[in-house]
């Protein structure tokens, strides 16, 4: 009989693994949280070895973070990174009633549900939906909360029953079986020993208890509180006629810190070796290692192969069940394993999509699994607020507005709006997805307005400068079609049109007199880009690939308006191609350290303008770090350029890392300024500049904190330090 505890359950391996190596036979399990995971598992025909083998795993760690591996990142569906922070997602059942619907679970239960099926689906084909006919006959516990009380789980879906029993409020979302909503066990009945001799009648008990009741909450400690709040009183005695109690204080254990598995592993075995001598003066049948073995493989032989062949989808109305099952059905008799998890998290990448539990029943006459898929959509409508708030002039204001709905096709309307000193957006977005077996493809028109106001300097908190010393206005509309390579990659191609503004001093005497010079572009092109991303961070990664090749064509005119002398002003057609190349790439070295590496390099065949400013401000950019994002460097600034970069990053904490990164930036012949009037190309490869710079960042669940200290190769003595709290993301510019 197991308590629940969360990670503290590891101890419950080493207390199996004690009584085995001892020929003490396992008759009947039954378990509540954490011990109704051990307890499933064993009762399926798991040793603990193989056990503490499951927990220790990377997979494991998927499980308990929501996660998603790098080889089920699915690029195609990713939208373009913006800086919100928070989201209210709601729906409007007419037209008084609006519901806005707040997160209710810390972790995403995307890997738990499909490690949970093809985890238990094979053990439950096999004992028929009973939990009697397990290899184990087992028992666990869950809550019903609206009636309050506990619930007894002796047949069904095995994972979903585990799944149950180990559902904390607000850290996983509660899972409905028989029309009752489900949470821990451990609510209620957090050492299940009146259920064990109710249904199970043994002749001797061995209770194991790693937890203990709720103590006086600790104010400063929110999981404290929710559990005096939630949990019940629960009585860990077990009768000494009855049984003995192994029971242990492990009160410095945190609920998810498993990675102390052996640990706690070696500390139960360790008090069950103690206490082997008590237990086998009550417990006289003795059963051997090899025999053990032997049912154990005789039992998993009976279970069926995990491979589907129907599908079936329910939870949405039927044009939704088309669009899903065209994205999930890839023409094949039968689905494999492989198959279903990379199509599941396909379907999962879906932002119209909130969730999907997936549930393997058996069919008897034709010896396969049908899959079940209970799909719950998202909200129509979601608002997100963001930005970023900075020790410099980069604070920033987000506020995203999203309607999103699900019918044959998918449908999306972005409208994302931006503020601050240094940027302002708007941005219209509308996407129509075409699911597809073969070849999905989506549809997207965006507009954007969208202005970048560069400062003379960048200094920190009340010091910062009010002169703008340029000015960077872009108009455009683009059209984009998109479809999938892999599951990593995608090809995406249109066309745009856009009109563009900078204005700008070109001299510090027209700074003085506030004359600023005008050039206007409009132009049209057509672009073709390859991209990846399957980054675990939208600002500070530190896992994952992100590779991005465009390829532009660019066709329109250009118009300089002097603010002194019209005589000076000119207008003439331009048309060139340019293409860049981006790639940045996350090694893990250790479990503390990780290294990245990225190279950029952009080829512009882009006539140089009629002056030294208007030149250098539409020269592509290299801004490799959040702060050089909201500065204009000239010496970050060329028509043709290749860069690297490297960047070893400390892992402290999965919350708190130290960044360091430094990039080498290399014009294949900068643009010079000459005198105020003359200006042209330099020497090829005549220069060479640095950008170097040291973070310590904290990444909260919706938040990102970064202090950093940087310093650059031009102007001299460029030293920087501050701070940023949320996100400084810009929309992508029509030349890109």
């Amino acid at each position: 009989m197991l308590s629940g505890g969360g990670a503290k359950g590891m101890a419950h391996l080493g207390v199996i693994q004690a009584l085995e190596e001892n020929n003490i036979p396992i008759d009947y399990v039954a378990g509540t949280s954490i011990g109704a995971i051990v307890g499933g598992m064993y009762a399926m025909g798991l040793s603990p070895l193989e056990m503490l083998e499951i927990f220790k795993s990377q997979e494991f760690s998927y499980w308990q973070t929501g996660e998603i591996q790098d080889d089920y990142v699915y690029s195609y569906k990713r939208k373009n990174p913006t800086p919100d922070i928070f989201s209210i997602k709601f729906s409007v059942k007419d037209s008084l009633i609006v519901q806005p619907r707040l997160p209710t679970n810390a972790i995403d239960p995307v890997q738990m549900n499909i490690a949970f099926m093809t985890l238990f689906s094979q053990a439950t084909a096999a004992s028929g939906g009973c939990f009697d006919n397990l290899f184990v006959p087992f028992r666990c516990i869950a809550s019903d909360v609206y009636n309050k009380q506990a619930v007894i789980l002796n047949s069904g879906n095995l994972g979903d029953a585990v799944r149950a029993s180990m559902t904390f409020p607000f850290v996983f979302r509660p899972i409905e079986i028989d029309s009752l909503l489900l949470f821990d066990g451990g609510i209620y009945d957090n050492f299940p020993i009146n259920t064990m001799k109710s249904d199970f009648a043994p002749d001797y008990i061995i209770g194991v208890s790693v937890t203990a009741n709720p103590r006086r909450p600790n104010v400063r400690s929110l999981m404290s509180l929710m559990e005096n709040m939630v949990i019940h009183r629960t009585d860990y005695s077990v009768d000494l006629n009855e049984g003995i109690l192994i029971d242990f204080q492990l009160d410095n254990i945190r609920l998810l810190e498993f990675n102390k598995a052996e640990e706690l592993f070696k500390l139960g075995y360790d008090k069950t070796i103690k206490k082997i001598d008590q237990i086998k003066e009550q417990v006289n049948r003795r059963i051997t290692q090899e025999e053990l073995n032997a049912r154990r493989a005789e039992y998993r032989a009976t279970f069926p192969e995990l491979k589907f062949k129907n599908i079936k989808v329910t939870g949405v109305n039927a044009e939704q069940q088309r669009y899903i099952s065209r994205s999930f059905q890839e023409g094949h008799e039968f689905i494999s394993l492989e198959q279903f998890r990379r199509n599941y998290f396909k379907l999962l990448a879906d932002n119209r999509i909130s969730e999907i539990r997936p549930h393997a029943v058996f069919d008897k006459e034709n010896g396969y699994f049908n899959l079940i898929l209970d799909v719950f959509l998202e909200e129509n409508f979601i608002f997100s607020v963001g930005g970023n708030v900075s020790s410099s002039v980069s604070s920033q204001a987000f506020f995203g507005f999203n309607y999103q709905v699900l019918k044959s096709v998918g449908l999306d309307f972005d409208l994302n709006l931006q503020f601050g000193q240094v940027y302002d957006a708007v941005q219209l977005t509308s996407t129509v997805d075409f699911p597809s077996p073969n070849l999905p493809f989506y549809l997207r028109l965006t507009g954007n307005i969208q202005r970048f106001n560069y400062f003379q300097d960048d200094r920190m908190f009340f010091e910062s400068s009010s002169t703008v010393s340029a000015i960077k206005e872009e108009k455009f509309a683009k059209f984009d079609v998109g479809f999938p390579i892999s599951i990593k990659s995608k090809i995406e191609m249109g066309a745009g049109y856009g009109f563009l503004q900078d204005r700008y001093f070109q001299t510090q005497s027209a700074l003085a007199n506030n004359n600023r010079d005008e050039s206007r572009y409009s132009l049209f092109g057509m672009h073709v880009r390859y991209l990846i991303n399957t980054l675990n961070d939208k600002q500070y990664p530190n896992k994952g690939t992100f590779c991005n090749i465009t390829g532009q064509l660019v066709v329109g005119d250009e118009r300089f308006i002097s603010s002194t002398n019209s005589t000076d002003n000119m207008n003439r057609n331009i048309a060139w191609w340019q293409a860049s190349g981006k790639i940045e790439r996350y090694c893990h070295i250790t479990h503390n350290f990780t290294l990245g590496i990225m190279g950029n390099a952009v080829w512009s065949e882009r006539p140089l303008s009629s002056n030294y400013s208007a030149s250098i401000l539409q020269a592509p950019l290299f801004t490799p770090t959040p702060h050089s994002k909201y500065i204009f460097n000239e010496a970050f600034a060329a028509n043709q350029f290749m860069a690297v970069g490297i960047k070893p990053i400390y892992i402290i904490t999965r919350q708190l890392s130290v960044r360091t990164e430094f990039y080498g930036f290399m014009p294949v012949r900068p643009i010079e300024r000459r005198s105020d009037t003359e200006f042209g190309y330099g020497n090829y490869f005549s220069s060479f500049e640095y950008i170097a710079e040291a973070a310590l960042v904290f990444r909260f669940p919706f938040l990102a904190v970064g202090i950093f200290v940087n310093n650059y190769s031009q102007p001299a003595r460029n030293w920087n330090a501050g701070f940023n709290i949320g996100y400084l993301i810009f929309n992508r510019r029509f030349l890109e």
